[in-house]
């Protein structure tokens, strides 16, 4: 049997994503199983290795906050993996990465939950924990 994402190209997937993250209360409920996050990484791995990335993160910003807070869920060695991704970025991709999230996150209704701080990273982070389903206590595990 498969899987949701299989053989889908990551437009269509991010189509699922937004029509799903307008629907649910918190990222983490949306169906998403163990294999079809592996998939959208597979994707978000194609993404992060092409010459034009920065334009790529932007056209799929909601796959990439997506994929971003399912690694919360679902990665083996917990925030390790979230936190290597994000600092092999170049640190003008870190920023805008943040500025991303944020934006995905004000766009489908998510900033309730924003913690108003002079730290975006922090303050990202915070959000990132709350959409996987964790206490926001976790946040401090990051550092």
């Amino acid at each position: 049997m498969g899987f949701l994402f299989e053989g889908k190209r990551l437009d269509e997937i991010q189509n699922y994503l937004d029509a799903q993250m307008n629907q649910v209360e918190r990222i983490c409920d949306i169906p998403i199983t163990k294999e079809d996050y592996l998939y959208l990484e597979q994707k978000i791995q194609q993404i992060m290795k092409a010459p034009e990335r920065s334009l790529l993160l932007v056209e799929y910003k909601p796959s990439v906050v997506v994929y971003w807070v399912f690694t919360l869920i679902y990665a083996e060695d917990d925030t390790k993996k979230v936190t290597a991704f994000f600092n092999q970025l170049p640190q003008y991709l870190q920023r805008s990465y943040l500025y991303l999230c944020l934006d995905v996150f004000g766009e489908h209704g998510f900033m309730k939950y924003r913690e108003s701080t002079y730290n975006i990273r922090k303050e990202v982070r915070t959000l990132l924990t709350i959409q996987a389903g964790f206490p926001e206590e976790l946040v401090e595990q990051w550092d």
